[in-house]
């Protein structure tokens, strides 16, 4: 049974809210009976039929397969594939990306919000200027840019989150990624809001990221930190723990000095059109363009195929 589970977590990026916040190959069927999620928001999704597995299962306990974990009210869950030139190196069963910048062109959805909303420079850019001069803590941030959303419809917000387009050729990567049997994730600084939709549309396992309160469908002005500014790397280690992987058999994806902890905590990673030097140095490869589809061609590679 596929479940989305929404509990505690890590991502950090130096952009925040307005910048920070920034074998054969075979098929296997479900375990019916997956381990219990943690307490707190949770939903049911439907049964999933297979899930694809060439390389080991990753299990988030002894009892259970595969199965898709929104965490901290962040989330996670297998897509279209398109063949590789080549079988991604079996060293490695996952790929987790950076959300704003790095699947979106938005590079934070706090401050897209705050923009959309006409509070960006009269009201939440001075949190912005106050984190940046480490005046306040991130958590501190966070909660000052929730504050401005009190008593809003969380269906408001999500509205302006539905309309944040993917990159191009996100589909398309997720799919091959897929195909080759890795589990895809997310790790963001920014929200469920839009996490939530984007880990359904990409069909991903795994993901985390920030999640504002709310109650019979109203914000409250509060949010749960589940992803803090320069601690992605633990985020990487909260995963690899719920599904027993090595961290060197993770890849990762992003593009700001935000994701270099997530960087140290992998076995191979992309700067995906890095924002500094200091994130293209701290990265395995760089990778430049406009479609996220250009990194496939920077992945270990195990084999050719016959074209």
């Amino acid at each position: 049974m596929g479940r989305i589970g929404l509990s505690d977590g890590a991502e950090g990026r130096t952009d925040s809210p307005g910048g920070a916040h920034r074998g054969d190959r075979r098929r296997v069927r479900r375990d019916d009976h997956e381990p219990s999620l943690p307490e707190g928001d949770a939903v049911r999704q439907g049964d999933r039929e297979t899930v694809r597995a060439q390389r080991p299962r990753l299990r988030p306990s002894r009892r259970g397969g595969v199965r898709r974990i929104l965490q901290g009210g962040g989330l996670q869950g297998a897509g279209q594939g398109r063949r590789l030139p080549g079988t991604v190196s079996r060293n490695y069963r996952a790929v987790l990306f950076d959300l704003d910048g790095t699947l979106t062109p938005v590079e934070s959805v706090w401050r897209h919000i705050h923009e959309r909303l006409g509070l960006w420079e009269r009201e939440a850019l001075k949190h912005q200027q106050a984190f940046d001069r480490a005046d306040i803590s991130y958590e501190e941030f966070c909660a000052r840019d929730a504050a401005h959303w009190k008593g809003m419809a969380e269906s408001d917000l999500r509205a302006i989150t539905d309309a944040i387009p993917y990159r191009p050729g996100v589909h398309e990567c997720v799919g091959i990624l897929k195909e080759q049997g890795l589990v895809v994730g997310v790790i963001s600084t920014g929200l469920t809001l839009l996490i939530e939709r984007v880990m359904h549309e990409l069909d991903l396992e795994y993901a985390i990221a920030n999640r504002l309160v709310a109650r019979a469908g109203i914000l409250t002005g509060e949010v749960k930190v589940n992803v803090e500014h320069g601690r992605k790397g633990e985020a990487v280690d909260l995963f690899c723990g719920q599904f027993g992987v090595d961290y060197r058999e993770v890849i990762t994806v992003g593009d700001s000095d935000g994701d270099i902890s997530m960087f140290e905590h992998s076995g191979f990673s992309v700067a995906f059109n890095p924002a500094s030097e200091k994130t293209a140095r701290a990265a395995t490869v760089v990778g430049r363009g406009d479609s996220l589809l250009s990194i496939i061609n920077l992945l270990p590679m195990d084999a050719t195929l016959p074209q």
